[in-house]
């Protein structure tokens, strides 16, 4: 073969690759990072903004039935499965100030589209904030949407599902509990690594025994499912999808299992459980408003 040759080949290879993503692969962190920061400022700039204490405050009020249509289509192959759901997964920005420089800092969690019109999913405690100014939400093609409005919460299931102002959303379908073993996808931020996507299993399903029980008004132990599918900070409130696209759990927390304790230090780190909410806790909170 002539290196002439060679080169051709090699060249139309690349030129019908690159045409086959049609959409550039390559996220840059940064810049995202940057737009959403920006439009968070603006928004405080406005005279009408909802403000991250007064969203907090309808976390705990009861909220009235809402009328939810479910969305999004099954997939035929998983082989599609980040470019289909990544335009339902959600960056939620909350803007706040160190208290050590007079800039403002942006953290990133995670969150998805439930709803067409505006509706999302993401954890409890990723609104549940005491430092910061706003919150809003910019999706993967850069668009920033406002929250309206908090439409249900639940503190001890780690829920709130939002109104967005304004939007139209790429909805992702909720599926039904699948057995463990089954394969388990998440698209999530960890540390602002934008669209970060991972696979993995369920692991299993167990009880949680909440330490704030009798506060909370719990009547029964609250059910959870650990999967393999890797995630870390930011990643709260993402989705954990089937080999469909289908929502099966929400991310929620990490527990760390250490080796040694000597002297309160944990050393010599052996594995870092996932834990995540299950669908069905989803369903309840859509159906009843717990």
């Amino acid at each position: 073969m002539s290196s002439s040759f060679l080169f051709v080949f090699t060249f139309l290879s690349f030129f019908f690759l690159v045409r086959g993503w049609a959409v550039d692969p390559y996220i840059d962190d940064l810049s995202f990072k940057n737009n959403l920061q920006k439009g968070l400022e603006k928004l405080t700039e406005s005279q009408e903004f909802l403000s991250l204490a007064d969203l907090k405050k309808q976390l705990s009020v009861k909220h009235p039935p809402f009328a939810y249509t479910a969305g999004g289509q099954v997939l035929d192959s998983q082989d599609s499965i980040y470019e289909q759901c990544k335009k339902s997964v959600l960056a939620v920005g909350r803007l706040y100030n160190c208290g050590k420089c007079s800039k403002w800092h942006t953290s990133i969690a995670s969150g998805f589209a439930i709803g067409a019109e505006g509706i999302m999913v993401t954890n409890y405690h990723v609104i549940d904030q005491d430092d910061g100014e706003i919150i809003a939400v910019m999706d993967f093609m850069g668009r920033l949407f406002e929250i309206e409005k908090i439409l249900t919460a639940n503190k001890a299931y780690d829920l709130a599902v939002l109104q967005l102002k304004d939007a139209s959303l790429s909805p992702l379908p909720l599926g039904q509990p699948v057995h463990v073993g089954s394969d388990a996808w998440v698209i999530s931020h960890p540390n602002s690594k934008l669209f970060f996507m991972t696979k993995g299993m369920v692991s299993r399903y167990y009880l949680y025994h909440h330490p704030n029980r009798v506060q909370l008004g719990l009547e029964e132990n609250l059910r959870r499912m650990s999967i393999t599918a890797d995630f870390a900070k930011g990643s709260s409130g993402a989705p954990v999808l089937n080999s469909g696209g289908e929502v099966i759990g929400v991310v929620c927390s990490t527990h760390s299992i250490y080796y040694n304790k000597t002297s309160g230090q944990e050393t010599n780190l052996q594995m870092v459980v996932k834990n995540c909410i299950p669908v069905e806790s989803l369903y309840r909170l859509l159906k009843n408003g717990l």
